[in-house]
Formats: C-alpha cells, structure tokens, sequence
C-alpha cells in the first residue's frame, strides 16, 4: 500500500450485532498446527490464519488483513459512512475493536498485532500496534512504517522503512524490544518456511538462518513470490509465472507471459491466484480496474474468479475462501477499503459486515 493523507475526524469506539456474513467454510489445511487455547504455538514456519495449511504463506505477502486465530476473526472493513474500522468476529457477533485502519494482522498469546493507524481514514503511517483481545486496550510498539507480520517462535517478523526511504526485513521481542534487521536493505518480502528464512532483495531469493546469518543465493530473476505446497511461485522478470523447487532447482513455467505484470500471487492447495491490472488507466482517481484469475499448478483450468477497481491489490485465501480488499474512492469521494468475500470459483460474492 502507498501512502495516502485522507483526514476524516475520529470516531468513539462501538459494537454492532448482527452476525458476520461469509460464505460457507470447509477445514481447509491439511497441516494441523500443534494448539494450545487455540493458539498457534512454535512452529517450523511463520505463521498464518488456522485452517490455512502451513505451507500456503501467500497470506503473509499479502497484506493479511483478514485473520482466523481459531478462537476469533479479524478483519478490515469501512463502515456505510465511509470511516474505518478493525472487525471481530467472534461467538457469533461482529463488533468494532477499533477505530482505525489495520492490515497485516497476525494473534498469539491473546494479542492481535497489526499495522495501521487511529483515525477514520487510511493515513500511510502504519505504525506497528499491539492490541489485548480481553480489554482492547492497545499500544503502538514500532512507530515506523511497518506491514507483513508474522511470528517464528518468540519472535516478531515485519518489513519496515528506513530513514532513506528502503525497505528492509527485522525482527523483534513480542513487545517491539531487541529490534534486529535480518535481511538486506532493499528487501521486502521474508517468510519462514520449514526454520529457514527467504527473502527478495534485488530480484533474487536468498536463503538463510531465521537470524539472517550465513545468506545463501537461491533463485534468480524474481518479480515477487510466495510460498505453497513445499514450492516457490513467482512471476520472473519477463512476466512469467512459474514455480520452482524450495532450492530453486527445476524451475517450471505455469503460464507465458501476455505482456502485462502480475500484480499479486497468492494459492490454496494445487491452485494458484494472480491478479493483473486490466487498464493502465485509472477509472476513479487512483482506482484501477483489475481481475484475479485462478489456474492449477501444472498451467490447466485458467480461470477469470473476480474483476473490480482497487488502488492496490490485496488477496487472501483463509479456511477455502477468496477474500479481496478493494480500495477506490467511495460516495464521499474519499478512497474507502471494503472487504469482499467469495468462494475459491468466484462466486457468492459478499461484503463482509461492516
């Protein structure tokens, strides 16, 4: 997401009643974390929402700003009147948990953790905050621009910018303390996957410890990437998608390019979603439209699933469901992000409470 100043007064905290509407869940996963309280504890890669198996991190790369910790769920959304919000969804109720944008979030040891901002608009701060899920109080533990959350273990996994304006991968304590940089300036994109770091700096995936110590060149001519099903999936510096092998051996071409980049990749089980912009002229302000599209690993079955304007291109897929956050001026004329839910074809497309 890029920095957008929206100034819209604040908002007091309040809850709403009605029940959630999301299209019916299946178990999803097929890598059942070890739970405790239904929390996800020490895993071998970083964490993601339950029900998504524990190799599909696509979630991570992609904003996470819709979140199943198995107790509860979190989303964003902007309310009727255009203000935003953070969502639980929670024993059958949907309430506001707070007033503000959050993104990136990511819950362990009752704390939710995102990146965002108090307020009624999307302001581009995105500092980095802690939120208690017993009383809601919350903290900001990183005040700089921060977003793809994660956990390892005992530690806290995000990108964040520099003074000269690079990104770059740290790490710190539960409580934002102990901040350590684990991978290059210029990088941001990392995940944990089977106790090894990868990460993207200058068009090529890198592997080291979860330290960032002893940094091993692993892929080359790489746009952006993901990790599903033991295997990277990325778009090349021609626009091609293709996978390859976790030591980057037998690289495969899933789909040729048509020319145009592919903005976001995300998967569930054998299926790999990518977005691509279908105009390079924006509809409204900033707003582009775009489609996501679904194809099998082996380059079968393409699929157009979704078509919609957005200023940025945010999927996810938790519990067997496609959910995208469109961010395009509303009635107002101010740019609003609504949460959209559907099933992994496309279809019974929701708005989720709000």
């Amino acid at each position: 997401m890029k920095k957008i100043l929206l100034l819209i007064p604040i908002l007091f905290l309040t809850a709403c009643g009605p029940k959630v509407q999301i299209n019916p869940i299946s178990t999803g996963g097929d890598n059942t974390p070890d739970t405790n309280n239904n929390e996800i504890i020490d895993l071998t890669s970083s964490q993601v929402s339950t029900g998504v198996s524990l190799d599909d991190l696509g979630n991570i790369i992609n904003g996470q700003y819709y979140f199943d910790s198995g107790d509860g769920i979190y989303y964003s959304s902007f309310d009727e009147s255009e203000a935003a919000h953070i969502y639980q969804y929670k024993d059958g109720t949907t309430s506001i948990i707070f007033n503000g944008f959050g993104w990136s979030f990511v819950v362990k040891d009752g704390y939710l953790y995102f990146s965002g901002n108090e307020g009624t608009s999307i302001d581009g701060s995105y500092h980095l905050f802690k939120m208690n899920l017993e009383d809601y109080s919350y903290e900001i533990i990183n005040y700089g621009y921060c977003f793809n959350m994660n956990f390892y273990k005992e530690w806290l996994y995000y990108v964040k910018e520099d003074s000269e304006n690079y990104f770059s991968v740290y790490r710190s304590d539960l409580n934002g303390d102990n901040e350590q940089q684990v991978a290059s300036t210029g990088s941001y994109v990392g995940i944990i996957f089977d106790d090894m770091f990868y990460y993207l700096s200058d068009q090529t995936i890198y592997r080291s410890n979860p330290d960032g110590s002893n940094p091993i060149l692993v892929l080359e001519d790489v746009n952006r990437f993901i990790i599903g099903q033991g295997k990277f999936i990325y778009e090349d510096t021609s626009n091609n998608l293709k996978t390859a092998n976790i030591d980057g051996a037998n690289q495969t071409i899933v789909k040729y390019s048509d020319g145009t980049t592919i903005s976001r990749i995300n998967s569930a089980g054998e299926v790999i979603y990518f977005v691509k912009t279908t105009s390079d002229t924006a509809t409204n302000g900033y707003a582009y439209p775009y489609a996501l599209y679904r194809i099998n690993f082996d380059g079968t079955n393409e699929q157009k699933v979704y078509e919609s304007e957005s200023y940025g291109y945010y999927i996810n897929i938790v519990n067997d469901q496609i959910y995208a956050l469109d961010y395009a001026p509303g009635a107002s004329g101010y740019y609003v992000a609504i949460t959209k839910n559907m099933t992994l074809t496309g279809s019974n497309l929701l708005t989720l409470p709000r």
